[in-house]
């Protein structure tokens, strides 16, 4: 684990590391039940070496003492700005911290997650003119902060167009789809009389942060950056938020409000969106048999024959498709009509993955 020490009343100069600063980031962090980690997700973004930073902490209802940990950090260091609300989701977290960011730039981390000390500088550092969205690579860390890849696999930097080229890295999964390793031009968020128009939805537990990146690179007309550098340390306590814990009505909630995205935005990368669909849906059937021990047949598992016909809707899409990879096809065509083979064979991959 990295270890980081509290600067108390924002003592540390810019001078001190001899850093070039540019507009200032605000950095938005949700906080609900974050007692155990808070303060050491707290201790690397307040001693980051871009310190031109506002730190915009949401504590959603905490029960535990998260709300009073974030208090006291904001009495130590007046960059910290702290909303309590009642408990309504990350989504209303993360908005209410949209809604008073004053920074050029947006941040986001999860209070359960920590950074590198050189994160924001690299990120900021980076985001020329024709640039309007950097992503740094993470590491995926246990609850104690250590890796779980020691030596992972080295990550090259490359530059797309938005949106003709970065909405299909974003839907094919080739970008993270979520907002912690990514900063985003606070502008491309405002409407022109300086309101907030991109919302993360309230309604959705699942794939709300695809949506609020898709919705900016829609309305973005420069570049996205990836740094080749593993900057966000992402740490693994997070199994209420897996697709394993959510049912499947609502991955179809989630799924169409998708959907919804090529009717807001006449782009035609988005058209593809019926792919990144139907790849959800046989995922979320792999992850449910392979950790459904009590699964002992297909029929056994309720949702089987719902998801077979959500996927026969768009079967032909996906198969026609380039982009597809062939074992992916291979897995739906199995699904649609050999399921009793993939069924077993899933299981004994949950098995030997165990």
């Amino acid at each position: 684990m990295i270890g980081y020490s509290v600067t108390k009343k924002n003592k540390r100069s810019n001078k001190e590391f001899g850093i070039e600063m540019k507009g200032k980031v605000s950095i938005i962090v949700p906080v609900y039940k974050a007692e155990a980690y808070l303060s050491r997700c707290l201790d690397s973004i307040l001693n980051q070496t871009y310190t031109n930073i506002e730190v915009i902490l949401i504590n959603d209802g905490s029960p535990d003492k998260s709300g009073m940990i974030c208090d006291e950090y904001a009495q130590k260091d007046s960059r910290i700005k702290v909303i309590h609300q009642e408990n309504k989701g990350v989504s209303s977290a993360r908005n209410a911290g949209l809604k008073i960011a004053g920074g050029e730039y947006i941040g986001f981390v999860d209070s359960d997650d920590f950074i590198a000390p050189e994160m924001y500088e690299q990120m900021v550092q980076s985001l020329k003119s024709d640039r309007d969205l950097i992503i740094c690579g993470c590491h995926r860390c246990n609850s104690d902060g250590m890796k779980q890849i020691k030596k992972a696999k080295a990550l090259t930097y490359y530059e797309l167009q938005c949106p003709e080229e970065a909405l299909p890295s974003v839907i094919y999964q080739q970008v993270t789809m979520a907002v912690w390793s990514k900063l985003f031009r606070r502008n491309r968020i405002l409407s022109e009389t300086g309101e907030v128009e991109i919302f993360f939805d309230e309604s959705l537990n699942n794939h709300e942060d695809f949506i609020f990146i898709c919705e900016y690179i829609c309305r973005c007309k420069g570049r996205i950056y990836l740094l080749p550098e593993r900057l966000y340390y992402y740490c693994d306590q997070k199994g209420s938020l897996s697709n394993s814990e959510k049912s499947f009505d609502k991955i179809l909630e989630s799924l169409s409000a998708i959907l919804e995205l090529q009717q807001k935005y006449d782009i035609d990368e988005l058209k593809s969106t019926e792919l990144f669909y139907v790849e959800n849906i046989w995922k979320y059937w792999v992850v449910k048999v392979m950790q459904g021990q009590e699964y002992k047949k297909p029929e056994d598992f309720k949702e089987h024959e719902k998801i077979k016909d959500e996927i026969k809707k768009y079967v032909n899409v996906y198969n026609a498709s380039k982009y597809v990879r062939k074992y992916k096809k291979v897995i739906v065509h199995m699904l649609l009509t050999h399921e009793r083979i993939l069924f077993f064979a899933t299981r004994l991959a949950g098995k030997l993955y165990k």
